[in-house]
Protein backbone atom coordinates (compact mmCIF):
# COMPACT_ATOMS: atom_id res chain seq x y z
CA UNK A 1 0.00 0.00 0.00
CA UNK A 2 2.76 2.44 0.92
CA UNK A 3 4.71 1.91 -2.30
CA UNK A 4 1.53 2.29 -4.36
CA UNK A 5 0.81 5.58 -2.58
CA UNK A 6 4.19 7.18 -3.35
CA UNK A 7 3.75 10.30 -5.46
CA UNK A 8 -0.01 10.42 -4.90
CA UNK A 9 -2.27 12.38 -2.58
CA UNK A 10 -2.37 9.30 -0.29
CA UNK A 11 1.40 9.32 0.33
CA UNK A 12 1.33 11.23 3.64
CA UNK A 13 -1.46 9.10 5.12
CA UNK A 14 0.14 5.85 3.98
CA UNK A 15 3.55 6.94 5.33
CA UNK A 16 1.97 7.68 8.70
CA UNK A 17 0.22 4.29 8.71
CA UNK A 18 3.46 2.54 7.74
CA UNK A 19 5.43 4.24 10.52
CA UNK A 20 2.72 3.32 13.03
CA UNK A 21 2.91 -0.30 11.88
CA UNK A 22 6.69 -0.30 12.28
CA UNK A 23 6.49 1.18 15.76
CA UNK A 24 3.99 -1.45 16.83
CA UNK A 25 6.41 -4.13 15.68
CA UNK A 26 9.36 -2.97 17.82
CA UNK A 27 10.19 -4.98 20.93
CA UNK A 28 9.39 -2.92 24.00
CA UNK A 29 11.16 -3.43 27.30
CA UNK A 30 7.91 -4.72 28.82
CA UNK A 31 7.60 -7.29 26.02
CA UNK A 32 11.23 -8.30 26.47
CA UNK A 33 10.65 -8.91 30.17
CA UNK A 34 7.45 -10.88 29.50
CA UNK A 35 9.09 -12.96 26.76
CA UNK A 36 12.14 -13.76 28.88
CA UNK A 37 9.84 -14.99 31.65
CA UNK A 38 7.70 -17.13 29.32
CA UNK A 39 8.23 -20.77 28.38
CA UNK A 40 9.27 -19.71 24.86
CA UNK A 41 11.76 -17.22 26.34
CA UNK A 42 13.23 -19.89 28.57
CA UNK A 43 13.62 -22.13 25.52
CA UNK A 44 15.45 -19.38 23.62
CA UNK A 45 17.55 -17.92 26.42
CA UNK A 46 17.97 -21.09 28.48
CA UNK A 47 19.28 -20.59 32.00
CA UNK A 48 20.01 -16.93 31.18
CA UNK A 49 16.32 -16.05 30.78
CA UNK A 50 16.17 -14.58 34.29
CA UNK A 51 19.18 -12.37 33.52
CA UNK A 52 17.54 -11.16 30.31
CA UNK A 53 14.40 -10.26 32.26
CA UNK A 54 16.55 -8.51 34.86
CA UNK A 55 18.30 -6.53 32.13
CA UNK A 56 14.88 -5.52 30.81
CA UNK A 57 13.82 -4.32 34.26
CA UNK A 58 17.05 -2.31 34.57
CA UNK A 59 16.38 -0.70 31.17
CA UNK A 60 12.84 0.12 32.25
CA UNK A 61 14.04 1.65 35.53
CA UNK A 62 16.47 3.80 33.49
CA UNK A 63 13.51 5.07 31.46
CA UNK A 64 14.09 3.07 28.28
CA UNK A 65 11.06 2.03 26.28
CA UNK A 66 12.78 -0.41 23.91
CA UNK A 67 15.53 -2.99 24.30
CA UNK A 68 18.84 -1.38 23.37
CA UNK A 69 20.63 -4.44 21.99
CA UNK A 70 21.55 -4.58 18.28
CA UNK A 71 19.30 -7.58 17.62
CA UNK A 72 16.20 -5.85 19.00
CA UNK A 73 17.11 -2.49 17.43
CA UNK A 74 17.60 -3.89 13.91
CA UNK A 75 14.99 -6.66 13.67
CA UNK A 76 11.27 -6.58 14.28
CA UNK A 77 9.58 -8.68 16.88
CA UNK A 78 7.53 -10.42 14.18
CA UNK A 79 10.64 -11.31 12.22
CA UNK A 80 12.49 -12.70 15.25
CA UNK A 81 9.38 -14.65 16.28
CA UNK A 82 9.08 -16.09 12.77
CA UNK A 83 12.73 -17.15 12.81
CA UNK A 84 12.38 -18.85 16.18
CA UNK A 85 9.12 -20.59 15.24
CA UNK A 86 10.66 -21.82 11.99
CA UNK A 87 13.73 -23.05 13.88
CA UNK A 88 15.91 -20.86 11.67
CA UNK A 89 19.48 -20.55 12.89
CA UNK A 90 19.32 -16.75 12.61
CA UNK A 91 16.65 -16.66 15.34
CA UNK A 92 18.96 -18.33 17.82
CA UNK A 93 21.86 -16.18 16.61
CA UNK A 94 19.83 -13.04 17.38
CA UNK A 95 19.02 -14.44 20.82
CA UNK A 96 22.75 -15.03 21.39
CA UNK A 97 23.50 -11.48 20.22
CA UNK A 98 20.98 -10.23 22.75
CA UNK A 99 22.59 -12.23 25.56
CA UNK A 100 26.12 -11.20 24.62
CA UNK A 101 25.08 -7.57 24.55
CA UNK A 102 23.66 -7.96 28.05
CA UNK A 103 26.88 -9.49 29.40
CA UNK A 104 29.17 -7.03 27.61
CA UNK A 105 27.15 -4.13 28.97
CA UNK A 106 27.28 -5.63 32.45
CA UNK A 107 31.07 -6.03 32.21
CA UNK A 108 31.44 -2.39 31.09
CA UNK A 109 29.50 -1.33 34.16
CA UNK A 110 31.62 -3.54 36.41
CA UNK A 111 34.85 -2.12 34.96
CA UNK A 112 33.58 1.43 35.41
CA UNK A 113 32.61 0.70 39.02
CA UNK A 114 36.06 -0.79 39.69
CA UNK A 115 37.85 2.19 38.11
CA UNK A 116 35.72 4.61 40.12
CA UNK A 117 36.32 2.55 43.29
CA UNK A 118 32.62 2.01 43.86
CA UNK A 119 32.35 -1.69 43.08
CA UNK A 120 30.89 -2.64 46.44
CA UNK A 121 28.10 -0.11 45.99
CA UNK A 122 27.54 -1.35 42.42
CA UNK A 123 27.50 -4.95 43.60
CA UNK A 124 24.97 -4.13 46.32
CA UNK A 125 22.72 -2.47 43.72
CA UNK A 126 23.06 -5.27 41.16
CA UNK A 127 22.58 -8.34 43.32
CA UNK A 128 18.86 -7.69 43.85
CA UNK A 129 18.46 -6.81 40.15
CA UNK A 130 20.19 -9.90 38.89
CA UNK A 131 18.65 -12.16 41.46
CA UNK A 132 21.96 -13.83 42.20
CA UNK A 133 25.57 -13.02 43.08
CA UNK A 134 27.88 -11.47 40.56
Amino acid sequence: DWLDALGTDREAAQTQAYLQELEEDLVTVDELIAFAQSAAGRQVFGPEADNVATHGRALKEAGARFCDCPACQRHSRAYIRHLLKANEMLGMRLAVMHNLYFYNTLMEKIRAALEEERFEQFRAEMIPLLGRRI
